[in-house]
């Protein structure tokens, strides 16, 4: 038997590569959730944020009314557009915190501000929720955001929103019939 014939078996590392360690601390999503930027919100900042019946709603209401300001001003027309987190179609997903929580109470608060300030709603949530599998919508039914259906769904729902705001406002601008 020849050297060359003979193979040399290395041994096999026992914990990962120092390059694969390096690549998962660099990753964006290993980032954020080192700063605290998703997943497992701090309790008392999500109920100091979540008061909509003290100074936060006034904010909101105070940026909203300003856009909307902008947008008249340069001849434009403003939408709001409501899209569900991703989290209220993982019900069980354990890196559920309290904001999904939040966004599912305070819906309703926040679109009766919205029409309030006479400002056209395009809600895509019945279209989500009217999907028979909704966790399908995203990508292996895991968190993070909607996969290509969920997107093509949530287009389709604001260009049928706009559609329909265009053609009321259309009608409501008819010039009238002379007889």
């Amino acid at each position: 038997m020849k050297e060359a014939d003979v193979e040399v078996k290395r041994p096999t590392p026992a914990g990962p590569r120092v390059i694969d360690t390096v690549m998962n601390a660099a990753k964006l999503s290993s980032l954020r959730e080192r700063l605290g930027l998703v997943y497992g919100t701090d309790r008392a900042e999500v109920d100091r944020l979540a008061d909509l019946e003290g100074a936060n709603v006034d904010v909101f209401r105070d940026i909203i009314s300003q856009v909307q300001k902008n947008v008249r001003g340069w001849g434009g027309s403003l939408y709001f557009v409501y899209v569900p987190s991703w989290k209220h179609y993982l019900p069980d997903d354990p890196t559920k915190d309290a904001r999904a929580e939040f966004g599912i109470k305070e819906r309703s608060r926040i679109l009766a501000l919205i029409g309030e300030m006479g400002i056209p709603i395009i809600d895509v949530e019945p279209v989500l929720e009217g999907q028979k599998d909704p966790p399908s919508l995203l990508p292996f039914r895991k968190p993070g955001h909607f996969n290509e259906e969920g997107h093509r769904l949530i287009a389709e729902t604001i260009i049928k929103g706009l559609s329909h705001s265009q053609q009321s406002t259309n009608l409501d601008h008819k010039p009238a019939s002379h007889n």
